[in-house]
């Protein structure tokens, strides 16, 4: 692949005031310093993962949610491993614990700015070098939806109303990075995609070879206006990744029983040094309906209450903030999960005296870390409103 330059794009965005608030402490840029082994820790966190839903997804061949559900062997592109650090005390070591996965995790465009800003003096272009994999990673992709028979010509970045989405600048900035490398890239709303001839077309007049799903219509059956791609999916009329196999596989937040369950790694004969790695790093989280609800009640205060096909902080309740109405609504639902809070770890920025909370997220593919990224807040979930708060890259030391 041609080693290209994004410099301009990268200044364009990171240098304009209106995404200013994307960026932790923007004006004093700086990083968070991660220890070696923490990284390594999530990696082996991430590659035990991938190791059971590959081996439950050929024993099982089947899924949580079978509705639209199809066999492909996309890997999905822009994974998103959610982490917090939790200190012990006793030890002092610190372990990274898996909040939640996302199968269309945002701010991978965004963070790239945020590299060229800080490393503009490093001669190895470190933002330039993660956009050309982001580049190779869309292909490889196609690659594998084409069995390597077509070159990979026009890509749909597809969300609802995507110009009013609050992560717009960076469908932008995927676009002009695309586009650079020679691949028309259109970004749709879903009903501006139709089916012809056995291809997916945006206006009826431009083919789509690969969409760049952004949609949270996970399963792409809630909504009418995802009637075509739902269409494209099911026959193959073009690569659509994220789809609905990658986020049942992964991102249903269901698998997270399964994948701290000692006795489901069990019966797949899951290897001791993989079960010990998701047993240690996954917090329990179990079904709650037809649970012990006497025991959720004296144990609120130490979960987290979501559903398991929500997203970002929509449908999440703390345990310790519920009255007993809501407690008995959630109760009584199919939907929700009861997760073990993991409080979010406290970092210092110096420069301004500010205390802030951070998540940590791992964007990969096929199950390798490309890029780690703190996202940066104060109050009681992860945000974008907190002053000096935002996205901040994150170093290994």
């Amino acid at each position: 692949m041609e080693n290209l330059s994004y410099k301009e794009i990268f200044d364009s965005y990171f240098d304009n005031e209106k995404y200013q608030h994307f960026f932790a402490n923007y004006a004093n840029l700086e990083t968070i310093k991660l220890p070696k082994n923490i990284i390594e820790q999530m990696q082996n966190l991430i590659t035990a993962v991938e190791k059971v839903i590959t081996i439950s997804n050929e024993k099982n061949n089947n899924s949580s949610n079978s509705i639209n559900i199809r066999n492909d062997n996309l890997k999905g592109i822009f994974m998103g491993y959610d982490f917090h650090l939790q200190n012990n005390n006793e030890n002092k070591n610190i372990t990274p614990k898996l909040i939640e996965i996302n199968t269309n995790a945002g701010g991978a465009f965004l963070n790239l700015c945020l590299l060229n800003a800080i490393y503009k003096n490093d001669k190895n272009n470190v933002a330039d070098k993660l956009a050309n994999e982001f580049v190779a990673m869309f292909k490889n992709e196609f690659a594998i939806f084409s069995n390597n028979q077509k070159n990979l010509q026009t890509i749909a970045i597809v969300d609802e109303n995507p110009s009013e989405q609050f992560l717009y600048p960076e469908f932008e900035i995927c676009q002009k990075i695309l586009v650079k490398n020679n691949i028309q890239t259109i970004i749709s709303s879903p009903e501006n995609l139709s089916i012809q001839n056995n291809n997916l077309y945006y206006n009826n007049s431009i083919k789509i070879d690969f969409v760049y799903n952004r949609l949270t219509d996970f399963y792409l059956h809630s909504n009418a206006k995802n009637n075509a791609l739902l269409t494209a999916y099911q026959n193959d009329f073009a690569a659509i990744s994220p789809n609905p196999k990658i986020y049942d596989l992964y991102a249903n937040k269901n698998n997270l029983i399964n994948l701290s369950n000692a006795d489901f790694l069990d019966n797949l004969n899951i290897d001791n040094q993989s079960k010990n790695i998701l047993l240690k790093h996954i917090p329990k989280i179990l079904k709650v309906k037809n649970n012990d609800t006497e025991y959720l009640w004296k144990q609120r205060k130490n979960l987290f209450f979501k559903t398991a096909e929500g997203y970002g902080s929509k449908a999440v309740y703390r345990g310790d903030k519920l009255t007993k109405k809501v407690f008995a609504e959630i109760i009584e639902s199919d939907a929700y999960l009861a997760q073990e809070i993991i409080p979010p770890s406290e970092h210092l920025l110096k420069n301004i005296n500010a205390v802030m909370k951070a998540d940590f997220r791992c964007y990969c593919y096929n199950g390798k870390i490309q890029l780690v990224a703190a996202r940066l807040y104060q109050g009681q979930t992860t945000n974008f409103r907190t002053e000096n708060g935002g996205f901040m890259i994150c170093e290994s030391i």
